[in-house]
């Protein structure tokens, strides 16, 4: 059942904490559980499993944005990067916007985490850095003026497989 599934996941967490596992790790490796269960209890239960694919996928999401804004930092912010382009994905390929949504705004907030971070890593004061990051401005510009048609047909392919 899901309350012993959920102790299960919480009491696995606790005894990595207490192997030498960082707190960083704890929540993730708690939610991480208790999401795989859910996500093995979608295909092994009864009935539809998408509910349950579903609150797994709310489950590693939000713990993975919780964490980031808990303990900051590189590690964080791609783990929950990971987590949102798998959350994205499996809302894109199902069509559940809902999901396609928390995943969009989840991996935008990882960037904005990471991004702060690398501001904080990166002097911009020196020429170096402000260069690089012209020139990265630059190649990017040109690569969208070069391929917008091909970048709008996709979009407009994938807007009209969400709208279906």
């Amino acid at each position: 059942s899901l309350p012993m599934g959920a102790a299960a996941s919480l009491f696995a967490s606790a005894a990595l904490v207490g192997a030498g596992l960082p707190d960083a790790g704890a929540l993730p490796a708690a939610a991480f559980h208790f999401a795989g269960l859910l996500l093995g209890l979608s295909f092994a239960g009864v009935g539809p499993g998408a509910g349950r694919r579903r609150g797994a996928a709310v489950v590693a999401l939000g713990a993975a944005a919780v964490n980031l804004a808990i303990f900051p930092g590189i590690v964080a912010a791609l783990l929950c990067m990971g987590v949102a382009i798998a959350t994205l994905a499996y809302g894109f390929l199902t069509g559940q916007r809902a999901l396609l949504a928390a995943g969009v705004g989840a991996a935008g907030f990882a960037v904005l985490q990471h991004m702060r971070v690398a501001l904080d890593f990166y002097a911009l004061a020196h020429w170096g850095s402000l260069a690089g990051i012209g020139v990265a401005v630059i190649v990017c510009a040109s690569l969208l003026e070069r391929h917008h048609e091909a970048l709008r047909q996709h979009l407009a392919a994938a807007r009209a497989r969400l709208e279906e």
